[in-house]
């Protein structure tokens, strides 16, 4: 078994392939992570790789974004599966896991994976909760903001864009910071802000990596929550993206009831769900 906390081009090719066969096979997706600049602890081991003969047959991959739960995504090749390879990486996993005082892991699933469900079910897991996937379908034009001066951030704006997430999330200042830092900075993410009288008001994380646009993080200041400025940033930023041919996705989990509705009014339609399993270390 190899561990790694960064990835190569070499490595993120091979691991890319070998997600492709496993996926083709299974016809559902892998959920495997392919990214650790979000991860807490950037030392941390993040992908687990078993291979025979140079070639992978199993990947684990740990995403932890805090300092107490930790998202585990294993894919075993199909021609060694049921052979305890799985297991293994998890179990080493965890290991690591509890070195750095994680309490939790969470097991990620597509809704549609049968090997899956049945490898998690051999865990002491609950359901935790459900994530969609809403890829934008409605590419017809949408209206600017009209109330909001809505803007690409920069990093003079990064401090109002973590207050602006800890008053709408209740999020601890110093884990938000830590999060939002590490997204601003990475060269797949672009930080939007949106301005009411030049008050920084709300914002989101655009992304763009794996062939598709992601919106992420919409926050909104609670004394403005519910008046509509989440629909019209989100709105602004579909106008500059309406001569892309990218997908556009937005995940969303199923206790926030009122996002999904939003997003369903906007013309995202649901293309996936992920199901989340937690399990105590």
């Amino acid at each position: 078994m190899q561990s790694f906390n960064q990835l190569t081009p070499e490595l993120n090719f091979e691991i890319k392939a070998f997600m492709m066969q496993c996926e083709n096979f299974d016809k559902v997706s892998s959920c495997l992570q392919l990214q650790s600049d979000f991860n807490n602890f950037k030392e941390m081991p993040c992908w687990l790789i078993e291979k025979i003969d140079d070639q992978i047959i199993a990947v684990c991959s740990i995403f932890a974004v805090n300092t107490f739960e930790a998202e585990l995504s294993t894919v075993v090749a199909p021609s060694h599966r049921h052979h305890g390879i799985g297991k293994k990486l998890v179990r080493e996993a965890k290991r690591i896991l509890k070195d750095y005082g994680y309490k939790q892991i969470l097991y990620v699933c597509d809704d549609d994976s049968v090997s899956g469900r049945a490898f998690i079910d051999t865990f002491l897991t609950r359901h935790h909760h459900t994530a969609y996937t809403l890829q934008y379908i409605n590419r017809g034009e949408h209206p600017r903001a009209t109330r909001l001066l809505v803007s690409k951030a920069y990093e003079r704006d990064l401090d109002n864009i973590i207050q602006i997430n800890v008053n709408a999330f209740e999020d601890d200042y110093e884990v938000a910071a830590q999060f939002i830092t590490s997204t601003f900075m990475s060269p797949t993410q672009t930080a939007y802000v949106g301005q009411l009288n030049y008050k920084p008001i709300c914002t989101l994380m655009l992304g763009n990596e794996n062939g598709n646009y992601s919106i992420n993080g919409v926050a909104v200041l609670k004394a403005f929550q519910g008046q509509g400025y989440a629909k019209e940033l989100i709105q602004d930023v579909l106008f500059g993206l309406r001569n892309e041919e990218q997908p556009v996705i937005i995940e969303i989990d199923n206790t926030n009831s009122p996002a999904f509705h939003l997003y369903q009014k906007l013309g995202f339609e649901a293309s996936q769900v992920i199901i989340y399993y937690v399990e105590s270390l």
